[in-house]
């Protein structure tokens, strides 16, 4: 029975990882994709079912404003999701030249350190798209729809003695309805419809 050492122990832990470096590289890979479109997908769901107000019924200038955001975060979710894709790829050997235990090491070695830097850039794009996606429903639900102005009342009033009805509205700082300012007034009356 030999006894091994300390060293010995923890050198071949360093030896195995190196080797499953690449596999492990890539099932992070897909473990993150899988995040990634799982959070997006209960965000959608809540989002749609919750009744978020739609981009078009904000105020100005957030309307714009919110548009272009969500462009952004589409744009950083599909970098996230490409390189998340191409994180989790897998390499080969080459049909064409056989490989040798050399030539394989140093593609697998390769391709770990590809996969590691395409994670990367994945995770940045994924966290960008998030929180552009969660600050900005924020925003939403917070500000809400826009203020409709508000209609002027329809009026019926006897101006001099005559019946005017329409919308009220304000000119030079004298009310008028009808285009009819309301100086001598003896009756007003807030209507539905004029008569």
């Amino acid at each position: 029975m030999t006894t091994q050492t300390e060293d010995e122990y923890w050198e071949e832990r360093l030896v195995d990882l190196t080797r499953q470096g690449l596999d492990t590289t890539r099932k992070a890979a897909a473990g993150w994709a899988a995040l990634l479109g799982g959070v997006l997908g209960v965000y959608g769901t809540v989002a749609f079912a919750g009744g978020l107000t739609s981009l078009d019924r904000l105020a100005a200038p957030f309307d714009d404003v919110t548009k272009l955001a969500t462009v952004a975060a589409v744009v950083a979710l599909v970098i996230a999701t490409i390189y998340a894709a191409k994180a989790s790829q897998s390499t080969s050997a080459s049909a064409e030249t056989p490989l040798t235990w050399i030539q394989l090491r140093d593609r697998s070695n390769a391709a770990a350190n590809s996969s590691v830097k395409n994670l990367r850039i994945s995770k940045i794009a994924g966290v960008i798209a998030a929180s552009i996606v969660l600050l900005g429903s924020t925003a939403v639900l917070l500000m809400g729809e826009a203020q409709k102005p508000s209609e002027p009342p329809t009026v019926l009033a006897v101006v001099g003695g005559d019946a005017v009805c329409g919308k009220l509205d304000r000119a030079g700082g004298a009310l008028r309805v009808d285009g009819v300012e309301l100086s001598d007034v003896s009756d007003l009356l807030v209507v539905t419809t004029c008569p």
